[in-house]
C-alpha cells in the first residue's frame, strides 16, 4: 500500500444524557475540565485554539468547525507524527440517551501510524467512558 493512502478509525457510545450536555462537556471549558484532563484552557470557538492540559503536557486543539448539539472538528498533532490528524465528533439524539461518535482520520497507511491510530481509537474509547462515568454517575476518572 502507498504511503500516501490515509484511513481513520471510528469510535462511539450512548451516553444516558441529554444531547446539549453531551456536547457542552466538550465544548465548554469548565465542564472538559472536570472530566477530560487536568484543566481546559478556552471553551470551544470556531477558528481558535483550546488546550488540554495533562499534568505538564498542553495539547493544542485547533477547532476547525462547531455545530452546536450535532458536530465538533479539530485538528490537533496529538501523536507527533509529521502529519496532524481531523477528529470529528457527531452527536446524535437516541431516545433519552446521546450516541457520541468520534473519528480520527488522516493517519497514512505506514505501520507505525497503524499502531499510533490503534493507540488513539482506545484512547477514544477510553474518553466516552470517562464522560459516561462523569455525566450519568459524578465520577471522575480523569
Amino acid at each position: 500500500m502507498s504511503s500516501l493512502e490515509i484511513f481513520e478509525l471510528p469510535v462511539s457510545l450512548r451516553i444516558r444524557a441529554e444531547i446539549g450536555r453531551v456536547y457542552e462537556s466538550f465544548a465548554v471549558a469548565r465542564f472538559a475540565s472536570q472530566w477530560i484532563s487536568d484543566q481546559v484552557e478556552n471553551d470551544f470557538q470556531e477558528g481558535k485554539s483550546s488546550y488540554w492540559v495533562f499534568g505538564q503536557f498542553r495539547q493544542e486543539i485547533r477547532v476547525e468547525r462547531l455545530l452546536p448539539n450535532e458536530m465538533i472538528q479539530f485538528t490537533w498533532n496529538a501523536s507527533g507524527q509529521e502529519r496532524e490528524t481531523r477528529v470529528t465528533l457527531v452527536f446524535e439524539a437516541v431516545g433519552p440517551e446521546t450516541r457520541v461518535k468520534i473519528r480520527e482520520a488522516h493517519w497514512e497507511m505506514r505501520l507505525e501510524h497503524i499502531q499510533t491510530a490503534l493507540d488513539h481509537a482506545c484512547g477514544w474509547e477510553n474518553t466516552l467512558c470517562r464522560l459516561k462515568a462523569w455525566l450519568e454517575a459524578g465520577i471522575q476518572l480523569k
